[in-house]
């Protein structure tokens, strides 16, 4: 069977043929130099930002400069006069985001709504095949071939149901060989179960939000499996902190791919052997870091991410306010991939936490917390921040709960006050369960202020 899928799926995906040809691009283009892989990047984004002060009203209206000035040496200081857009934005200027006449293979396509009511976008077909090619690259570099088994662990309940609910769907997962599985809810049953299939008979690939093979790994380590090491893992939809990092390669072995993007733009950038940040995809999209004014930051200087689509004509998104937080560096990697990475990616903007004088505080100093609170007590944990002073730690039940342990509490409200230099109130709340997101993404740290965040950042 596998010799016929690899026999019959290029075949399958041969009818868009220009998805198998950026993926050939995009590998081509590790061949470059980093110069002229900016050469090529520079020019891009100026014949994008020329599109756009010709053919979209909203840009036409709100920027003032003349798209014949714009060229590939002054692209990145001319993207500078486009204004920060946010998803309030696109929601207020939708049609005059989009040129006209709208082509007919545009389709209507939606945020995940992690930070409320979800963002409604178009897309193209030219933009939708760099979504798919960029993705058949990835698999390829974590070393899929077609026709493998691969398993696909997804948390959202509506792409699982579109993924699975026709014959159409369901016949392509099978000519594929993709095994889709539902980790909305995944019970302590339910991760045994995979477990024990895994031991059996472990896929090549598998692709998952990063709780859920956190999970795995966390409940393959506290049941004493020895897992097999030989799986290619790529994980997405959340923030792989070091700790998950750690635990996940220490069960299943080292081959693990952290995936960044977002429904908006598809993949974004993908890690290497290296392993010291993520390569983006130069040749479909731009991205900088900013800080709330929209000031672009230096290398290695966090604040958030903002992505510039040079691929999708129909409503393409300029400076767009992603909502994710970390830095980027230009310095060339190892690997000898020529493109930017991104650096550090420490979680979604409206979780960072507010100390009383104004400063953020990263995600990624939260992780700390939560971990060492996850160990003490042998459990799942969600640190949300309730008032500038007030916490909250969230720990999931388990068969057996291990007593309070009040030294431990100390230090760690030492040192937590110590970090944001106020007394605080931390209580420990034991849950029945963690609260996911609509999509299904847990997230280990949250902010939900008791009153409006005065310290929020505005664009």
């Amino acid at each position: 069977m596998r010799i016929v899928r690899r026999a019959f799926i290029p075949l399958f995906q041969s009818y868009r043929r220009n998805r198998n040809k950026y993926a050939r691009e995009i590998q081509a283009s590790l061949t470059w130099s980093a110069d002229e892989a900016m050469v090529i990047h520079r020019e891009k984004l100026a014949e994008t930002l020329r599109y756009c002060l010709k053919e979209i009203p909203f840009y036409r209206k709100t920027v003032e400069l003349c798209p014949d000035v714009i060229t590939a040496e002054n692209a990145e200081d001319c993207l500078l006069a486009f204004p920060v857009l946010t998803s309030a934005m696109v929601k207020e200027h939708f049609d005059e985001l989009q040129c006209s006449p709208r082509p007919d293979s545009a389709f209507i396509n939606r945020s995940g709504g992690t930070t409320g009511t979800p963002t409604t976008f178009y897309l193209d077909q030219e933009s939708e095949d760099w979504v798919r090619g960029t993705k058949r690259y990835h698999m390829r570099v974590a070393g899929v071939e077609s026709g493998e088994e691969r398993w696909v662990i997804w948390g959202s309940p509506e792409e699982y149901q579109r993924k699975t609910r026709t014959p159409k769907a369901r016949f392509a997962s099978w000519l594929t060989n993709f095994k889709r599985i539902n980790g909305f809810s995944l019970s302590m049953e339910d991760l045994d179960r995979l477990l024990d299939q895994m031991e059996t008979r472990a896929p090549k690939f598998i692709l998952a939000y990063v709780d859920i093979l956190d999970r795995l790994a966390a409940r393959a380590e506290e049941t004493n499996r020895d897992m097999p090491k030989t799986i290619s893992m790529m994980v997405t939809a959340g923030t792989l902190y070091e700790p998950m990092r750690e635990r996940i390669e220490r069960v299943f072995g080292p081959a693990l791919y952290n995936c960044y993007g977002s429904r908006e733009f598809g993949d974004l950038a993908l890690s290497c052997d290296e392993k010291e940040g993520l390569h983006i995809v130069g040749l479909s999209h731009y991205i900088e870091v900013a800080d709330e004014t929209g000031t672009r930051l230096p290398d290695g200087e966090a604040g958030e991410f903002l992505v510039t689509s040079m691929v999708n004509r129909t409503m393409p998104l300029v400076r767009y306010a992603i909502k994710d937080y970390g830095s980027m560096t230009r310095e060339a990697c190892a690997c000898g991939n020529p493109w930017h990475q991104i650096l550090t990616l420490e979680g979604r903007t409206q979780d960072l936490f507010y100390a009383p004088d104004g400063r953020k505080i990263s995600p990624n100093a939260m992780v700390h917390f939560c971990w060492a609170y996850g160990m003490e007590y042998g459990t799942q944990v969600q640190m949300v921040q309730r008032d500038v002073d007030h916490l909250e730690v969230h720990l999931l039940k388990t068969e057996k709960e291990k007593p309070r342990d009040e030294a431990f509490e100390a230090m760690m409200r030492w040192e937590l006050e110590t970090l944001f230099r106020i007394p605080l109130t931390i209580d420990i709340c034991w849950k029945d369960e963690m609260a996911v997101t609509p999509t299904g993404k847990y997230r280990m740290i949250q902010r939900q202020m008791k009153e409006t965040d005065t310290n929020e950042s505005t664009h």
